[in-house]
């Protein structure tokens, strides 16, 4: 009797363990994320100030830009990627950063306070943007 209630006493201190350690591991994750989005939004205003032909109005139609860019990139851009795998060959991947100025193009079509002017601006946009984000990766992998 008293090794079924020290068992009873294990799974319980276990099954503690387990549902703090997810806890854990979602608020990382959730923190992460939250912070990647600033970055991204950071990266978006970054490119409003230093490209011309590329405006931002506010700090929040820069995080609304980063979320929405963030949806294109997680579910459009994998397609276009697919389409366009020949040419993307040819040019060894550099072709990714034109559908990259693409989408930041594509953006500015249907988001009141953000707009670019050309295919350049939308290009060195999109180029600020991913390379902030990638410091910020970098920095919140170091970080957590």
């Amino acid at each position: 009797m008293l090794s079924i209630l020290v068992f009873c006493k294990i799974l319980e201190y276990k099954r503690r363990y387990f549902v703090f350690l997810r806890l854990k591991i979602y608020n990382k994750l959730m923190s992460s994320l939250i912070a990647q989005w600033f970055f991204n939004a950071f990266g978006v205003l970054t490119a409003g100030y230093f490209i011309p032909g590329v405006s931002v109005v506010s700090f929040y139609t820069g995080l609304i830009v980063a979320v929405i860019l963030g949806a294109l990139n997680l579910f459009v851009r994998p397609i276009l990627i697919l389409l366009t795998l020949p040419i993307t060959f040819l040019t060894l991947g550099l072709f990714t950063l034109v559908i990259n100025a693409f989408l930041f193009w594509f953006l500015s079509s249907f988001i009141k306070g953000f707009s670019v002017s050309g295919f350049f601006a939308a290009f060195f946009g999109a180029l600020t943007v991913s390379v902030i984000s990638f410091l910020g990766r970098r920095i919140i992998e170091a970080i957590v």
